[in-house]
């Protein structure tokens, strides 16, 4: 019986190294569900081991583990003979300069920060294992090339610098679309077809090696076909020089590499911008925006603003549509948004349905606000997908360079801010960020870290307040009343973070666990006062009530 050929459809194998057990299982079933196949380690030296011995397609490696840190798990495998072009990606809860220059220097492909976004990782992973088979195809069909270029009949000229005469031959003149006689022997006219960006170059390399600067003439340019269009040549010669080092004649060839430039242009397009929609990347914003600050401190007057745009629900949506419509109509707001923009104006796509927008050469700042009102009339147009109309809406905040900042990671993050402070006012508006904002998102966002960790620690207390009836004297039933046992600020009236609850919609777990408590305690009063007709009440936000499951949760807990 014949063999049957198991690595023609083996799933690409990924291995996950974090020495956080939740984070290593979160990753196998994520990229499991997906296709691929996952093998762990649970530090740094297991990560080496288990690459030497499963040669996996890909590493994800958490840059803080004890002994040896992702950085140097990176180094190591860069200096293995299989590890050399296996992508590495750092994961790391380090988003400052500094790290993620370091996970490069280290030889990591890519880095994705913490918390990970589940839903996009299986394709960021299949991003860069595409991306990494084109860069191995390419130096593939480089080596290739460079045989058969020793082989091929290459374009040939020959140049007599006495006569100032050059002879081009047959195949160089067919590789332009030349007849024998549509070009002269006059150098020029070999010049002159070269594209204006790049002439002045290939002259002064030319002059170089005629004067003994360089060895040789090595140079890329792109070259007038005869039907108009360029071409990308590759042009190698050598001076023939006579007793005294003076040039006399120089000959050469040219190579057609218009393919491989293609393709290193589209890769480097595609390091700089969003696969779904085309847009600049978070790298190629950053790098517009620092060019900004930079110029703001060099041109008195010089004003930009950053716009951090997310669409409001749309989780939502793409949990109802499915993703192929998601990532459609992520594309047709990209288009739409740009639509609205000045030609200097940077649209960029930071991932899932974060946008950001750097406005240059701003003269008045409400101009922005009046580019952001165009944004959100365009995107308030129904969006036809296939059978169903969908109507998006977005928040967004303004980071202003008159704050004077330093750093573009800064600008973002406050435009961020802004935006977040947009949501907590109702969505479908825009905040303009200001010092007051920060103190208070960022107070809003410690309430509702320490808000999820009291669920899980159980600091929530239910004091109830008896209900009694006005004409007999007796107690009828009880409201239950929420009250946080704060680890530090001690005993804590709703007042002091409901809003919070409400606004981030921890309302809802919270609101859950309330009516089991409230449920369970009136059940043990119940059986230790039999006959008793007592009820309970329990306050529930409108947040509560628009939930679909609300009927079906109170039913479980009265069962309970």
């Amino acid at each position: 019986m014949k063999k049957k050929n198991t690595d023609a459809v083996r799933s690409p194998l990924v291995l996950i190294a974090d020495d956080d057990a939740t984070i290593r299982e979160l990753t196998k079933d994520v990229l499991e569900s997906s296709g691929f196949s996952v093998a762990q380690a649970v530090d740094g030296s297991e990560a080496l081991d288990v690459f030497a011995e499963l040669q996996p397609d890909l590493v994800l490696c958490d840059v803080m583990m004890p002994e040896i840190d992702g950085y140097e798990v990176c180094t190591a495998l860069r200096a293995m003979p299989s590890g050399e072009d296996v992508p590495v990606v750092m994961l790391t809860g380090l988003e400052d300069t500094e790290s993620i220059e370091k996970a490069y220097a280290a030889g990591a492909t890519e880095f994705i920060a913490k918390p990970v976004n589940w839903l996009l990782l299986p394709r960021r992973v299949e991003y860069i294992l595409r991306a990494n088979r084109t860069l191995k195809e390419l130096k593939s069909s480089e080596e290739r090339y460079a045989l058969a270029a020793k082989a091929a009949n290459d374009g040939l000229w020959d140049w007599n610098l006495e006569t100032n005469t050059i002879h081009l031959s047959p195949r160089w003149k067919a590789m332009l679309g030349l007849a024998e006689d549509d070009i002269g022997d006059d150098p020029e006219e070999w010049l002159q077809r070269i594209h204006s960006a790049d002439v002045d170059r290939v002259r002064k390399q030319i002059t170089a090696h005629l004067n003994g600067d360089i060895p040789s003439l090595e140079c890329e340019y792109r070259i007038r076909h005869k039907d108009e269009k360029y071409l990308w040549m590759e042009s190698r010669a050598l001076a023939v020089r006579d007793a005294n080092g003076r040039a006399y004649r120089m000959t050469g060839s040219q190579t057609d590499v218009s393919s491989r430039k293609r393709m290193e242009m589209q890769l480097r397009f595609n390091a700089l911008h969003d696969v779904l929609t085309g847009l600049p990347n978070r790298s190629l914003f950053l790098d517009r925006l620092k060019h900004c600050i930079e110029r703001a401190h060099r041109q008195r007057g010089f004003q930009f603003a950053v716009v951090f745009l997310d669409l409001d629900r749309f989780k939502v949506i793409n949990d109802s549509l499915g993703h192929l419509l998601g990532d459609r109509l992520l594309a047709e707001v990209s288009k739409r948004v740009k639509g609205t923009l000045r030609s200097e104006d940077t649209l960029a796509r930071l991932g899932g349905d974060e946008f950001t927008i750097l406005f240059e050469n701003v003269q008045e700042f409400t101009d922005i606000t009046r580019s952001i009102e165009r944004i959100q009339e365009r995107l308030s147009e129904p969006i036809k997908l296939d059978d169903h109309e969908v109507v998006v809406t977005s928040s967004m905040g303004i980071a202003v360079s008159t704050t004077g900042y330093k750093k573009p990671e800064d600008m973002l993050r406050d435009a961020d801010l802004a935006m977040y402070q947009a949501k907590l006012g109702g969505r479908a508006r825009y905040e303009m960020f200001d010092s007051e904002m920060y103190l208070k998102v960022r107070n809003v966002l410690e309430t509702d870290a320490e808000l999820r960790a009291a669920l899980e620690r159980d600091e929530f207390r239910v004091h109830y307040q008896p209900i009694l009836e006005v004409r007999t004297g007796q107690t009828a039933g009880f409201e239950a009343l929420l009250r946080w046992q704060h680890p530090r600020q001690g005993l804590l009236r709703p007042d002091k973070f409901l809003q919070v609850a409400q606004d981030t919609r921890l309302i809802v777990p919270i609101g859950n666990w309330v009516l089991r408590e409230a449920c369970g305690q009136m059940s043990e009063w119940h059986q230790e006062f039999p006959g008793s007709e007592w009820f309970v009440s329990v306050n529930v936000s409108t947040l509560e009530m628009l939930q679909p499951d609300m009927v079906d949760t109170i039913d479980s807990i009265l069962k309970e």
